[in-house]
């Protein structure tokens, strides 16, 4: 019987397989995953491929970008995690190098609630809090923000082309919030006692500023009491002023509340009723 006695070489050898290196590096996944069979390059368009379970989650505008925008190197693992390491800091350091103080990843536009707010510095409260940060900083190129410590920064033109009153021609401050609210333009409450000498008290307070001011005349406009209450005067009949002789300084009997309950500097003067008051 013949027996075929093989080599030891021959039976203990075995494939030599040399590793080829990932080029990912630790990357534990098939290649399939994200390659195809036609090649390497270029990668399947949905890679099979969950950034959750990463030490860095995609979320918001980061969920959009290809791979290769943040990951220039095949070497996954060779990506830092800083903003600055992939966004150009258009802002030149001004705000610091950490992105996500101000920004959130929705995108660039869409900024935190308290920067948004302006809490630090100037809160956007009123018609300001509905506009967009380039309306106020559109004039520095660059996207570089700073402190507007006044109204005029930005309102100038609406200051110049105001007409009723003409603030110009009358010199008002340029300082709007003296008399505008952050709201609208509409409104104005004017510091009339601070910037006249007048202080509006009582009836004169609800007045509107035509009813003293007429045609726009505001300014050298009197403060005397007859230039404006003539006919109250002379429509007076209980007494009758006129035949009475009283002073046409209404302040010497009269308050600014009302005509009704008047005190002569006598004090015989009789209470005005509505009616002879003229309603007042």
């Amino acid at each position: 019987m013949l027996f075929l006695v093989l080599h030891p070489a021959i039976t203990s050898a075995s494939p030599q397989r040399i590793a080829t290196p990932n080029p990912h590096g630790d990357l534990s996944i098939p290649c399939e995953n994200c390659h195809s069979a036609a090649g390497w390059s270029p990668i399947r368009a949905l890679p099979e491929f969950d950034h959750d379970k990463t030490q860095y989650p995609l979320r918001g505008g980061h969920k959009s970008v290809t791979c290769t925008q943040c990951h220039a190197s095949p070497n996954f693992k060779d990506v830092r995690k800083n903003c600055a390491d992939c966004h150009a800091d258009i802002h030149l350091r001004k705000f610091g190098a950490d992105c996500a103080q101000c920004h959130i990843v929705q995108g660039w536009f869409t900024t935190r609630q308290q920067v948004r707010n302006h809490q630090n510095l100037f809160p956007l409260i009123g018609a300001h809090a509905a506009v967009e940060c380039e309306a106020c900083h559109k004039a520095f190129v660059g996207g570089q923000y700073r402190v507007l410590p006044y109204c005029s920064a930005c309102h100038a033109s609406d200051f110049k082309k105001a007409t009723d009153p003409n603030h110009v021609a009358l010199n008002f401050s340029e300082t709007c919030q003296t008399c505008h609210s952050q709201d609208s333009w509409l409104g104005a409450k004017f510091p009339h006692g601070q910037s006249t000498g007048f202080a509006l008290t009582g009836a004169h307070a609800t007045l509107d500023c035509k009813n003293c001011h007429a045609a726009g005349n505001y300014k050298g406009a009197t403060s005397n009491c007859f230039a404006c209450h003539a006919k109250d005067f002379q429509k007076a009949s209980a007494p009758r002023h006129t035949a009475a002789g009283y002073s046409t300084a209404c302040a010497t009997c009269h308050g600014t509340a009302t005509w009704i309950g008047a005190i002569s500097p006598q004090g015989r003067a009789p209470l005005l009723t509505p009616k002879s008051a003229g309603g007042r």
